[in-house]
């Protein structure tokens, strides 16, 4: 998790969600602004993380039998 600086964001709450919107994981960014979360399983997911300075954002994301590696950033105007 960034800022739109590339600042890291800590303490960002995440949550992974289904394509029907279903709340599937959640957790929270570490200080270093790295995460991880465990997909269910292989498809397509929405990841939602939320600053409460700096309001939200959100990513698709595809999962198949590796870790994917994803990078945030989050600005005011998101």
């Amino acid at each position: 998790m960034r800022d739109a600086y590339g600042v890291p964001l800590g303490r960002c709450a995440l949550t992974l969600l289904s394509a029907s919107g279903r709340r599937l994981a959640k957790g929270r960014s570490a200080d270093d602004g790295s995460f991880e979360l465990a997909a269910p399983g292989s498809g397509s997911y929405t990841l939602v993380a939320t600053s409460q300075a700096l309001g939200a954002a959100s990513a698709s994301v595809l999962v198949g039998t590796r870790a994917v590696e994803v990078e945030l950033r989050i600005s005011p105007e998101d």
